[in-house]
């Protein structure tokens, strides 16, 4: 999981809780990557609900009244459950590093809880003060830079694991 801390980016529901600008947004006041993920041209691409918060494989990572919780893909299917903004089977897509990388993970977990496809990155999403975003590791000479060449992508998961 990247550095600085996650927390939410407005409003109030259960739990604390509030998707805005058909998004999920999971942010930190002094951490510029959810700033400028809010900047990209591609908001809410084909209906998709997107989810941006700091992962990994198996977690994501948001503040709720200042305290910061590491949670798992059945907290935030009873999180998405409450929420006005997310329709039931709407497809999900993360902007969070690494919540597709392994196949029984995160993005495969949430897919499973919510019946619906999840789009999810194989690597580290990346984002642009501009709005772009990539998905890429490290590049291993300036650890705080994507790497020049390689890339990831963002991968659908199935509920139960089947492709259609």
């Amino acid at each position: 999981m990247g550095s600085g801390r996650s927390g939410l980016y407005s409003g109030a529901s259960p739990a604390g809780l509030s998707p805005v600008a058909g998004d999920l947004v999971l942010r930190s006041p002094q951490y510029d990557y959810f700033d400028y993920m809010s900047r990209r041209k591609d908001v809410d691409p084909d209906g998709k609900l997107d989810i941006v918060a700091h992962g990994s494989s198996e977690i994501i990572k948001l503040e709720i009244n200042g305290k910061e919780l590491l949670v798992d893909a059945r907290t935030i299917s009873r999180i998405l459950a409450h929420s006005k903004k997310h329709k039931k089977k709407q497809p999900i897509r993360l902007l969070s590093c690494e919540t597709g990388s392994k196949a029984d993970g995160f993005a495969q977990n949430l897919a499973n809880k919510l019946n619906t496809i999840v789009y999810a990155p194989t690597e580290l999403v990346w984002a642009f003060p501009s709005g772009r975003h990539i998905v890429a590791p490290r590049d291993p000479n300036k650890p705080d830079h994507p790497h020049p060449t390689l890339r990831g992508s963002f991968i659908p998961f199935y509920p139960g694991g089947k492709k259609k």
